[in-house]
């Protein structure tokens, strides 16, 4: 891909760190399917961005940190770190303490405005895939 390409990745996390999830997912392509670790995918980019809306319901504190972006040739890899505490189900419950590693991929078609996708990388993906893990 290209750094411009890094940088679009960089424009959608920084609009959700602010809580603009709309403005985060507006970069993604209408036919986006996005493929959440252990969940069936998500197809479109309102899904995606309902989705996201409810991510952080179930927690009372939620922290994503973003660590690394990388070039990695047809796609833009995204390196973070999430914190999270739930809620207590009830009085005789503990709360949920979540730490987690994971990473995010986009492929050149995951974007709404395609970007520049250098030789001797593929154009596009056939299943317009976002990956998290």
């Amino acid at each position: 891909m290209s750094e411009a390409n890094v940088e679009i990745i960089k424009r959608g996390f920084d609009a959700y760190l602010r809580g603009d999830v709309a403005s985060a997912t507006a970069i993604y392509a209408d036919d986006i399917v996005f493929n959440p670790a252990e969940e069936a995918p998500i197809h479109g980019r309102e899904a995606v961005l309902s989705y996201l809306q409810h991510w952080e319901d179930p927690w009372d504190e939620y922290e994503l940190q973003t660590e690394e972006f990388i070039d990695a040739g047809d796609c833009v890899v995204v390196t973070i770190h999430v914190r999270a505490r739930g809620a207590a189900v009830d009085a005789r419950s503990r709360s949920t303490r979540c730490a987690t590693a994971s990473w995010f991929a986009w492929t050149s078609s995951s974007f709404a405005t395609k970007p520049s996708v250098p030789p001797g990388c593929r154009s596009s993906d056939p299943d317009h895939s976002t990956t998290t893990r």
